[in-house]
């Protein structure tokens, strides 16, 4: 492995494709790539080789089109962080090659640090975006597990470049 790669700073990962309106699904076993990511991403470690271990980078939400290219949503833990942020990544091939883009929030926007340890608290992950009548857009996702935490909300006016702080 790479520098990069040992750090859990390039990523690699089947990539699915539904064609016929999910009737037909094609699968190329490491056809996803996220390159030059910023910071080392949290590893999982398991029974298998460290080379097959997964990493706290997972997509999930939506994923729109901008400016020729795609925006999806993400959520992944810094290496040594117990707590989640989320964000966008960006994809200029049809999502076979991925890149940090933005940040939407991390566990600091939503809580201080000192209360991280409250019970259900996993900081910002699950992120569902939409393109807003008046053009923002706006990402919705989860902070906690349980009826105590609500949703949170932010929104951007720059196409996903940045974005205001969550709110409940």
């Amino acid at each position: 492995l790479g520098d990069k790669e040992a750090k859990g700073q390039n990523l690699r990962g089947p990539y699915l494709r539904f064609e016929q309106g999910g009737k037909r699904m094609i699968m190329e076993p490491d056809g996803v790539r996220v390159v030059d990511w910023p910071w080392p991403v949290q590893s999982n470690s398991n029974g298998q080789p460290e080379s097959n271990w997964h990493y706290s980078l997972l997509f999930t939400g939506d994923a729109i089109r901008v400016k020729g290219q795609i925006l999806a949503t993400a959520y992944w833990r810094r290496e040594g962080e117990k707590v989640y942020a989320n964000g966008l990544l960006s994809s200029k091939d049809n999502g076979h090659t991925w890149r940090y883009y933005s940040t939407i929030a991390t566990a600091g926007d939503v809580l201080p640090p000192e209360n991280w340890t409250q019970k259900g608290f996993e900081g910002p992950d699950e992120t569902s975006m939409i393109r807003l009548a008046g053009g923002e857009l706006m990402a919705v996702f989860r902070v906690g597990s349980g009826i105590n935490w609500k949703l949170r909300r932010s929104y951007s006016s720059d196409d996903g470049r940045t974005w205001s702080k969550p709110e409940a």
